[in-house]
């Protein structure tokens, strides 16, 4: 089975907690089936923001959709970002519509397969231990 790769964007440069909002963003996103998550927040630091682009782009390039952080209007990284995505025709959304539209997804698939909704199984889903 194919894995959706996810390139996560938003503000880290000003951004003291950036490690681990892009920590929890990937913890988050890990809980939807068949996911491959790549976190530019791993990069090491002390590159010029040239080299961070560069290399951003290539991993943008590589990833199947881009999911993006609230705050990335407030970084300049990041609206660059969402402009190479626009350039490119790469699929992108922000982080919360993803979020919500994998887990309808997953409830259709469930229900399509003939499963009832119910506190059990709702969380098997979220985990996705469904499948």
């Amino acid at each position: 089975m194919l894995k959706t790769k996810i390139y996560i964007a938003g503000k880290i440069t000003g951004d003291p907690n950036y490690k681990d909002k892009f920590a929890n963003m990937e913890s988050e996103l890990l809980k939807m089936p068949g996911t491959v998550i790549i976190n530019p927040a791993k990069l090491p630091q002390g590159l010029t923001p040239a080299d961070y682009t560069r290399i951003c782009f290539a991993m943008i390039d590589s990833s199947d959709i881009v999911v993006f952080a609230p705050d990335y209007k407030e970084s300049s990284g990041a609206l660059l970002e969402m402009q190479y995505c626009r350039y490119i025709k790469k699929a992108w959304t922000a982080f919360e519509e993803y979020i919500m539209q994998r887990q309808i997804e997953i409830i259709l698939k469930y229900l399509r397969t003939g499963g009832e909704l119910n506190d059990s199984n709702m969380s098997k889903m979220r985990t996705g231990s469904d499948e």
